[in-house]
């Protein structure tokens, strides 16, 4: 899925101010993912308006493999209201994407996502 350049403008050119974090119970940022809940969070010195989160299989050097699903976001339903956040169900997967409810200024989102195995490395895109 890409957005479009006439509803959502022209890909920025410079550096994003935003920071994207997978963080393991204890709070560190892990790049190992197993049999755990782990807590996403996407964060900003600027706001920002809407966002789409999946994760991906790839390969051992962080390139997506075609359109292979990894892992599912868990709802929870008032930290997901307060932040704006739903599913973004893509074709028969369910679980495994979220996106913006609204386009209210958010500085920051979290959402909860879980493997159910070791599925080698992931891309979140």
């Amino acid at each position: 899925m890409r957005p479009s350049k006439i509803s959502h403008g022209l890909p920025q050119q410079s550096t994003p101010p935003y920071r994207f974090a997978v963080i393991d119970p204890d709070g560190n940022a892990i790049n190992k993912y197993g049999d755990k809940i782990y807590t996403i969070r996407l964060s900003g010195t600027v706001h920002f308006r809407g966002f789409i989160i999946q994760a991906r299989l790839a390969t051992k050097h962080g390139s997506v493999i075609g359109h292979l699903r990894a892992g599912e976001f868990l709802e929870n339903t008032d930290k997901w209201l307060a932040y704006g956040i739903q599913f973004q169900n893509c074709s028969s997967h369910r679980n495994n994407s979220i996106t913006h409810i609204n386009d209210r200024p958010k500085y920051i989102i979290e959402a909860n996502w879980r493997t159910k195995r070791n599925e080698g490395p992931i891309q979140f895109v």
